[in-house]
């Protein structure tokens, strides 16, 4: 009974270290998270080798499509709703560079997701006050980053960042769920 007891206090204790670690990365890492990730989402298919990496404006979003096969990246698609970019990236038919540039961007975005154990980035909730919305792989964590709480209008997202823990000014976080 002794060894069970000891066995769940090593695992719980194991579990909480976890998540204080993944926690204090982001927050030690956080001005170039949000610098690198503000007005973009990134999100990884479950179960297919499919990317969806998206660049948003005001309520307009350009929508970009990769297939990913033994490590290596293809662009397959995208959907353009207003120019320029954020990301500066000129579509120039008949080129390659077009395609080159933005495999580039987005994998030097999943290698930053990778080092800190970031599965998916919402980018898209500017509207409603949220900046970002980041899923960890580990555990079911979510992150929100709101550069100011005034905007954060609507009872929904108010009532969902009062329910989470706040990590300083500007980061929030939550170990419970993954809305």
């Amino acid at each position: 009974m002794k060894y069970l007891m000891l066995l769940f206090f090593v695992f719980t204790f194991s579990c909480s270290s976890s998540k204080i670690d993944v926690i204090n990365r982001i927050n030690n890492d956080s001005d170039a998270i949000v610098n690198l990730f503000l007005h973009k989402s990134i999100i990884r298919s479950r179960g297919q080798n499919m990317v969806l990496f998206c660049t948003h404006r005001n309520d307009k979003s350009n929508r970009y499509y990769f297939e990913i096969n033994d490590n290596n990246f293809h662009f397959t698609n995208d959907s353009i709703e207003y120019m320029p970019d954020i990301l500066g990236i000129r579509k120039v038919r008949g080129t390659e560079l077009y395609k080159q540039e933005l495999v580039s961007h987005v994998k030097a975005l999943l290698s930053k997701m990778d080092q800190l154990d970031i599965r998916d980035v919402l980018g898209d909730l500017s509207s409603q006050g949220i900046d970002l919305k980041i899923y960890m792989k580990q555990f079911p964590m979510v992150l929100l980053y709101v550069s100011d709480i005034q905007k954060v209008n609507m009872a929904y997202w108010q009532k969902y960042i009062n329910s989470m823990q706040k990590l300083n000014a500007k980061w929030y976080y939550s170990a419970r769920n993954q809305e």
